[in-house]
This record gives C-alpha cells, sequence and structure tokens, in this order.
C-alpha cells in the first residue's frame, strides 16, 4: 500500500527536463507560428487599418482667480465633464457636423496634469480634422466651465440653452406617455389574465375530481372481480356503486368549454336505481362499471384538453401583458428622467445667476493645437509583438495537450 501510493506522489511530479524537451523537439513550429501571426498583424496593422491622427489642445486653470473668488471648483470629476456628450455635441455643432456615422469616427480623451492644467486629445483620421475638433472642443470647454461658475462673458447662456432642451425633452417624453395611455392594454390583458387563470384552476379541480372517481371505481372493481360473476353483490358494495354513479353524473354536469360555457359533451347519462338495496349480479355490476369509467375516461381527455388551451392561453396573455407594462415603465422611467435632468438644470441655473458676481474667468487656453504630422496609431509594433506573443503561447499551448495527451494513452495501454 505504502509503495503504490508512493508511486503515485512520483506520477504527479512535473518533469521540468522532460518539458523542456519536448517544446525544444517543437520549437521550430512554435517560432514559425508565432513569426507567421506577428507578420500577419504587421501587414493588416500598416496596410489595412486606417492611420490615425491625435491632436492636443491644453487649458490652464487660474487658481489665483479661484481662491480669491472663492470659487469650489472640483477636479476629480472634471475630465469626465468635459467629455460629456452634451459637451461634444455643441462641439460638432460648432463644426456642422449633424451626421451621427461621422461623430462615430471622432475619439475624445481628457485628462488632469498636475492640478491646475486640463488636457483635451482629439484623434481622427485626418490631421486637419484633428486640430480643428481640438481647438473646437477647447473653446466649448472654456465657456462651459466659465459658465458654470459664473465668471464668463456670455454668463448662463449655456446653461439656459441645456434648461431649453430639457424642457423640450421633458414635454417630448411626457406626450409620449399620454400618447400610448389610449393604446395601453395593461388593464385589459390583466382581467384577462385573471378570467383564464380561474379558467384553469376549474378545469384542474375537474380533472382532479375525475382521477379520484377513477381511483374509486378501480378500487371497486377489484372488489367484484374476486365474486363469481353470477353471484349476487352484498348491499354495501351496491351502495358503493350507486353511490359512484352519482357522484359521476353530478361531476359532469358543470362541465365547462375554454370559454366558460357549459358543454354538453362529457355529460354522463346513466340510469341510477332508487335507493335501496336491490338484487345484482357481480358481473353485471362490473358492467355498469366499464360503461362508467369509459364515460369517465371521455370526461376527463375532454377537459385535459380544455386545460392545455387555457395553459396555452394564459402563456400568451402573460408574455403580452409583460410586454405592455414593459413598454409603459420604459416610457415612465423617461419621462421621470427627463423632468428630473430638467429640475437639475434649472436649479443649477438660478445659482448660477445668483453667484454670478463678476466677470473673471477660471479657466484659459493655455495652447491650441496643431496639426498633427506624424500618425498616432494604430502602433504596428505592439500589435505585432503581441499578436506574436499570444500565438507563440497558444502554439506552446498545443503542444503541451498534445504531449499530455498521447502520454495518457500510452499509460492507459500499459
Amino acid at each position: 500500500m505504502v509503495e503504490n501510493q508512493g508511486h503515485y506522489e512520483f506520477e504527479d511530479v512535473i518533469d521540468l527536463r522532460e518539458l523542456i524537451r519536448t517544446l525544444w523537439h517543437w520549437k521550430w513550429l512554435i517560432i514559425g507560428v508565432s513569426v507567421l501571426a506577428g507578420l500577419a498583424a504587421y501587414l493588416v496593422s500598416n496596410f489595412l487599418l486606417p492611420p490615425q491622427y491625435q491632436a492636443k489642445a491644453y487649458l490652464t486653470l487660474l487658481e489665483t482667480s479661484i481662491r480669491s473668488n472663492e470659487i469650489q471648483l472640483e477636479l476629480d470629476g472634471l475630465a469626465d465633464l468635459v467629455e460629456a456628450e452634451a459637451v461634444k455635441q455643441l462641439v460638432f455643432e460648432d463644426l456642422g457636423i449633424t451626421d451621427w456615422e461621422q461623430q462615430e469616427a471622432y475619439d475624445f480623451s481628457a485628462s488632469m496634469r498636475g492640478g491646475d492644467q486640463l488636457h483635451l486629445q482629439v484623434t481622427v483620421r485626418e490631421p486637419a480634422l484633428a486640430a480643428e475638433t481640438a481647438n473646437a472642443w477647447a473653446d466649448v470647454v472654456v465657456d462651459t466651465l466659465n459658465e458654470l461658475f459664473g465668471r464668463g462673458e456670455q454668463s448662463g447662456e449655456v446653461l439656459e440653452l441645456g434648461v431649453r432642451r430639457a424642457k423640450e425633452n421633458w414635454s417630448a417624453a411626457q406626450q409620449a406617455l399620454e400618447d400610448y395611455y389610449p393604446e395601453n392594454q395593461v388593464e385589459a390583458l390583466g382581467v384577462q389574465l385573471a378570467a383564464a387563470k380561474s379558467r384553469l384552476a376549474l378545469y384542474q379541480a375537474k380533472v382532479d375530481q375525475t382521477r379520484l372517481l377513477l381511483t374509486d371505481l378501480a378500487m371497486l372493481r377489484r372488489q367484484l372481480e374476486d365474486i363469481p360473476g353470477e353471484s349476487q353483490i352484498s348491499a354495501s358494495r351496491y351502495l358503493a356503486l350507486v353511490a359512484l354513479q352519482q357522484r359521476a353524473v353530478s361531476a359532469s354536469q358543470d362541465q365547462l368549454t375554454s370559454d366558460g360555457v357549459s358543454s354538453e359533451s362529457g355529460k354522463l347519462v346513466l340510469e341510477i336505481p332508487e335507493a335501496g338495496f336491490a338484487p345484482i349480479s357481480a358481473g353485471s355490476a362490473l358492467a355498469e362499471l366499464q360503461v362508467l369509467g369509459t364515460a369517465l375516461e371521455i370526461v376527463e381527455s375532454e377537459v385535459l384538453s380544455l386545460a392545455r388551451e387555457t395553459a396555452a392561453e394564459v402563456n400568451q396573455l402573460r408574455a403580452d401583458l409583460e410586454i405592455e407594462e414593459y413598454q409603459l415603465a420604459e416610457l415612465t422611467g423617461e419621462r421621470d428622467l427627463a423632468r428630473q435632468t430638467y429640475t437639475a438644470l434649472r436649479s443649477q441655473l438660478e445659482e448660477n445667476r445668483i453667484s454670478r458676481t463678476q466677470q473673471e474667468s477660471v479657466v484659459q487656453i493655455g495652447a491650441e493645437a496643431v496639426e498633427p504630422r506624424i500618425p498616432s496609431g494604430p502602433h504596428s509594433i505592439l500589435i505585432t509583438a503581441l499578436a506574436g506573443l499570444t500565438a507563440g503561447g497558444l502554439a506552446i499551448l498545443s503542444v503541451m495537450i498534445r504531449e499530455w495527451w498521447f502520454s495518457t494513452d500510452s499509460d492507459g495501454i500499459n
């Protein structure tokens, strides 16, 4: 037992020398795959991917002015503020770019350097457009920040424009919600769903009742099968037969359809004897049970069919109701968000008007962007290196898996 344990522990130790010999044996495959992947990446990055040009503009925050006017300027979120979609749209409006696909080709990036400089970077395929866009962005950022802190020459105009747009968005969202209300089917679908669930519950109860009758019928049949066919049955079994017939007829009287209307199909028509004991043979009793069982099976089959149809109807109504509720919730959420945006901008505008006492800027352009001469991307060397390393790693992994697979097969054969 100890020898086997030591043998297993020895087999679990990884032999690095064997691993190095294996990789050395496949060195040309690994090198070849890496070189081919790197070459393909180099060719694609140099000849297929279009070059990108990056232009930079620098803004300077006037700290002296900030301290003297006691302006609380939060620098942590300043880069995110100038990268906001509203600011970008102002830039595109200044440049006259209205096409959405053209706007997607521009990459905006902002960062804080040294606590008093804001770097604005614009990347696009044409160098002239990169410089023009970066300078336009710088102008919009200067006006926006000065407006936000109440120190611009045209104080409040940017905020007023934002407030007007927010109010228009709120009105449009409210109108869309009001237009949707007449078409809304949430209440009607809810009523239909409740009715369908009620019918389904009735059908299920009817199925359970019918199956209970069939179970009792089977028990009585087994009792009668033990009695000779010509022999008379006892009074207790006779009364059990009569009670079973009466229960079956009563259960079939309220048969329903998928529309909730009584149906004549599936009703039992039996001749039930008067109360009291009447002599009857076991064979006759079994024959009556056979007729009763057949009728109950027909009832069960019809009710099951109605239950399946109603279950499908319930699922469809539930799906329709979820769609209607989702659309209603989406329109309501858009309306609420637009209202909150308008309220926040309106409050900010009022605060800006109160705090605007001087006409002094808190930010200015430190250096305008110039037209770049050298593309900023794609980085062919980096892409080539990453492709080569990735392909080499995959090749090594494939070799190791191959060696492990064949070594496992050989161990199994031995």
